[in-house]
């Protein structure tokens, strides 16, 4: 028996219009975390951070994201998968 995915949790960022929606969802026997998430244009999204037990994937639904990953910088627009490993930066 599977688990179904929770209800989702929103957060609101007031200071900078973010959004995020959380879930637990099953995927591959494993409980994996969902984030859906919006930021209003021009607008810096999560200050630098370290994921030191799980990757972090991502699509681009709509809109651009520039980021630096381990040092290296990109811009992303619509459809385009992103990932960063475990203990990136």
């Amino acid at each position: 028996m599977t688990a179904a995915a929770g209800p989702a949790l929103e957060l609101t960022n007031h200071h900078t219009g973010e959004i995020l929606a959380l879930r637990r969802i099953p995927r591959g026997g494993e409980i994996w975390l969902e984030m859906q998430g919006s930021l209003p244009p021009h607008r810096e999204g999560p200050p630098l951070h370290v994921h030191f037990v799980e990757d972090e994937e991502g699509t681009i639904r709509a809109g651009t994201i520039s980021a630096v990953v381990d040092g290296r910088e990109f811009t992303a627009g619509p459809g385009a998968k992103l990932s960063s490993p475990r203990g990136a930066a």
